[in-house]
């Protein structure tokens, strides 16, 4: 992925050492930074995924007709792939007041 946008921007990209830099060349990121992107990234990938299965697009295209609606069955649609992934509600405070 990184040497992916590396070619993309002509720049060399690098993974060690302890902190990001660059000197206009290359890139140098650290092994956590990518970790961290990897986990992310595979968030957004497992939680779009949990739409493909349940969902017919067709339907959804039909209903999700002006934006207020759209967002709304996909705020529901997220709730139910959060409790279908086991995602306990009874934290939603908590995440709420921090």
């Amino acid at each position: 992925m990184a040497s992916t946008l590396g070619r993309k921007f002509g720049v060399q990209v690098a993974i060690g050492g302890d902190q990001a830099a660059t000197d206009g060349k290359a890139i140098v990121l650290t092994a956590s930074a990518m970790d961290e992107v990897k986990t992310v990234l595979w968030g957004y990938l497992a939680q779009e995924a949990g739409h493909v299965r349940p969902t017919d697009f067709e339907i959804f295209k039909d209903v999700a007709d002006w934006p207020l609606r759209k967002a709304t069955l996909n705020v529901l649609k997220d709730i139910q792939i959060e409790l279908a992934c086991g995602f306990k509600m009874d934290i939603l405070p908590l995440l709420v007041r921090e």
